[in-house]
């Protein structure tokens, strides 16, 4: 069955002993909860780590006016996807030095420069892995139980849950790119230099 946000809060309102919810919309204690506490809490634990499934790419698009600050030139911030953090802007795969004004984002590029921005942004439920549903459940189990139940000591195990699995999802991401080798030979010149 496909993640949905109704989906994925219920499992943690089931974990917490709670009642499941069809929508959230509503006056249930429940439906309260998870309206205040999901949208925040998965932005965050999407932001939380630089997940590649959540990584994404874009060539940005020059804007015609020369920005007021001592940057040379501003660029668009794409619309689609939703955007929740940059990681770094590039040109030719190298970084370089930037700044966000709102949804600009300022540089000193040349106008011919192919001008890229690396993004963490707001994946759809349905694509998102196992590995990561399960720590968010507990994640958000944990705050769930503060709200529903005002259990300290029922939060407190499932956000030792939620720690435990968040270091499981961040083991299980690592496979998401080739392996990055350190040059020795470079470590061992530079000690003798």
């Amino acid at each position: 069955m496909s993640a949905t946000d109704v989906t994925i809060a219920n499992k943690a309102l089931a974990l917490v002993g709670a009642n499941t919810i069809s929508t959230f919309d509503g006056e249930m204690t429940e439906q309260v909860a998870a309206t205040q506490l999901y949208e925040m809490m998965y932005e965050a634990a999407l932001t939380a780590h630089r997940w590649r499934f959540a990584t994404g790419k874009a060539q940005l698009t020059r804007k015609a006016e020369t920005p007021l600050s001592h940057w040379d030139a501003a660029y668009s911030m794409p619309s689609q996807p939703r955007i929740l953090l940059l990681n770094g802007v590039s040109v030719l795969d190298a970084q370089i030095e930037y700044d966000r004004f709102e949804n600009d984002i300022y540089c000193n590029a040349a106008e011919a420069d192919t001008v890229v921005a690396d993004y963490i942004y707001q994946v759809n439920e349905a694509d998102l892995p196992p590995y990561f549903v399960k720590a968010f459940v507990y994640d958000l189990a944990s705050a769930f139980a503060t709200a529903i139940t005002q259990d300290a000591s029922v939060a407190l195990l499932f956000e030792q849950l939620s720690t435990k699995e968040w270091s499981k999802a961040r083991f299980a991401e690592s496979s998401s790119q080739t392996a990055r080798h350190v040059n020795a030979r470079s470590l061992i010149n530079k000690r003798r230099g």
